[in-house]
């Protein structure tokens, strides 16, 4: 909302929604149609090998998107450290230092989640907290009132191209789930219902 304004940033965050679940269904159908010639693809690189055909498909396939997993999930590994910084901000902890340490508090949790259906209970222990910090924060806001100092634009002052761009990028990662869901069809007991799941989830979203 800083780079953008308040404006931009809603629409982005409305217009792209759509655009997300389209996607998803698209994925679905696909899912469902190669399931009914004979096997349900797992992953994306392997639909990419019984829609488009070859190995060599599937393997850019697989390099692009889980290297897009992997950068995005060190990114968030990176996060972790600074959040640890963050508690432990008396201690001084160097980056490395503190990634290291929340490294290894989520072994337990990587460990003994293999599939995803024994993920469910961590999902919404998630999505609880994540709506706790959204209520504590808003509350603050509520009680506290919005420093004089904090000024609020409908489109940023500095809006450049670039930081249109860079900003929209954020919104699409938020939706960026796509490399999941084939996984998550696989292990439903219906994966013909999967569409279902966007009539809470972007709800959520939004």
């Amino acid at each position: 909302a800083r780079q953008l304004g308040w404006v931009l940033t809603i629409s982005f965050i409305i217009g792209l929604a759509p655009v997300a679940v389209y996607t998803a269904l698209l994925m679905s159908r696909t899912s469902n149609i190669l399931a009914k010639a004979g096997a349900r693809p797992a992953t994306m690189g392997e639909a990419a090998r019984m829609t488009l055909g070859g190995d060599r498909a599937a393997g850019m396939v697989y390099f692009a998107v889980y290297g897009f997993a992997f950068l995005g999930n060190a990114s968030y590994i990176l996060i972790l450290g600074q959040c640890m910084q963050g508690v432990f901000f008396q201690s001084q902890l160097c980056l490395p230092t503190a990634t290291a340490v929340a490294c290894a508090l989520c072994v337990p949790i990587s460990v003994s989640v293999r599939h995803l259906s024994e993920s469910v209970v961590l999902c919404f222990i998630n999505l609880f907290l994540i709506l706790a910090v959204l209520a504590v924060v808003m509350g603050k806001m509520y009680f506290v009132g919005r420093p004089s100092h904090v000024n609020t634009f409908a489109f940023a002052e500095d809006l450049s191209f670039w930081g249109v761009f860079g900003a929209a990028s954020n919104v699409v990662y938020s939706y960026a789930g796509h490399w999941l869901y084939f996984e998550l069809m696989v292990d439903m007991q219906k994966p013909e219902d999967f569409p279902r799941v966007f009539l809470i989830n972007v709800p959520l979203q939004v």
